[in-house]
């Protein structure tokens, strides 16, 4: 993607992950199970610190 380009215009692909398919993760590769936690763990804590910046700078 260019960097000014718009990503409203840009094709996605969205996966989902099912809880059970996260099941089968951890009990195949657990390893594996704890990076995707983390991950998710690390966008999560991101977006919250944007949305209290955001907050923040509104009041």
């Amino acid at each position: 993607m260019a960097a000014l380009e718009d990503p409203s215009h840009v094709p996605t692909v969205v996966l989902r992950l099912t809880l059970p398919t996260l099941r089968r993760l951890e009990a195949e590769d657990p390893a594996l199970a704890s990076q995707v936690h983390e991950f998710v763990v690390k966008v999560l804590a991101a977006r919250l610190a944007i949305a209290n910046e955001q907050i923040r700078a509104a009041h």
